[in-house]
């Protein structure tokens, strides 16, 4: 408290002495100054450094707050939508089965169609195959008996003209 005597009998010095005032006037200023100094709450540096601690712990809290609800929501949203595809891609495999299932019936009884028509095909092949053969030997027989008589007829014919010719040679 001397310490603070000594300054406020500084300042009332220099108020009345360099700006002229009534050492009463003075005093009552430099009482007003102390009051309000003293009702004043002045922040220190180290004051100001503690609540500037004090906050940023608080915004960090804060933040690390809002980080762990985001990624709790994420979290959230990622299993829905994981779980949402995982159900889509269910029923579309299901429907994939079962439009395979159809097309594999539905090749299975073509196929089965083809075969009886291919099979009926190739017994009516089989059976104009055999008409044709028999056809072929018809015709085999046929020519085999006209080569024949061709034959016989030459040979007929060679021996008639071969009769002939030694008759017209014994005639002269």
């Amino acid at each position: 408290m001397k310490q603070a005597s000594i300054v406020q009998a500084e300042i009332v010095h220099i108020l009345v002495g360099k700006g002229k005032l009534e050492p009463d006037i003075a005093v009552a200023f430099v009482e007003a100054i102390d009051m309000a100094i003293a009702n004043a709450r002045l922040v220190t540096v180290v004051v100001l450094d503690a609540r500037f601690e004090a906050s940023l712990a608080r915004i960090e809290a804060r933040f690390k707050e809002s980080e762990a609800a985001t990624n709790a929501r994420f979290a959230a949203l990622e299993a829905r939508m994981d779980a949402r595809f995982k159900e889509s891609e269910a029923t579309t495999n299901a429907r994939f089965k079962e439009s395979e299932a159809a097309n594999n019936a539905r090749f299975v009884a073509l196929e089965a169609r083809m075969d009886a028509r291919f099979n009926e095909f190739e017994a009516r092949f089989e059976a104009f195959k055999a008409e044709v053969n028999a056809q072929i030997e018809r015709c085999k027989s046929e020519l085999v008996r006209w080569v024949f008589l061709v034959m016989l007829g030459n040979v007929a014919l060679s021996a008639g003209a071969t009769a002939l010719l030694n008759a017209i040679q014994h005639v002269h």
